[in-house]
């Protein structure tokens, strides 16, 4: 999703691929705003929905690394 330029040929890819009741689950960084774009197109084809809380533990330590170290959290640095 980083790259817009592949972003119709990706949706098209997933349109041939999925069933129709099929599902994509597709993780992305917010930033730079590559994944609002891609969505806004997926949104044609697809019923999209954006999770930010899609597993407990892993929020937990999102939102202790914001607690922590929030002049660093969303600038690409890995949390560990």
């Amino acid at each position: 999703l980083f790259f817009r330029d592949y972003h119709k040929a990706l949706v098209h890819t997933l349109d041939i691929l999925l069933s129709s009741n099929g599902q994509a689950l597709l993780w992305a960084p917010k930033r730079g705003g590559t994944l609002d774009d891609f969505c806004a197109l997926a949104q044609d084809k697809f019923d999209v929905q954006i999770e930010d809380t899609y597993d407990g533990e892993v929020w937990q330590k999102h939102l202790q690394a914001l607690n922590s170290n929030q002049d660093q959290v969303g600038k690409g640095l890995a949390l560990q």
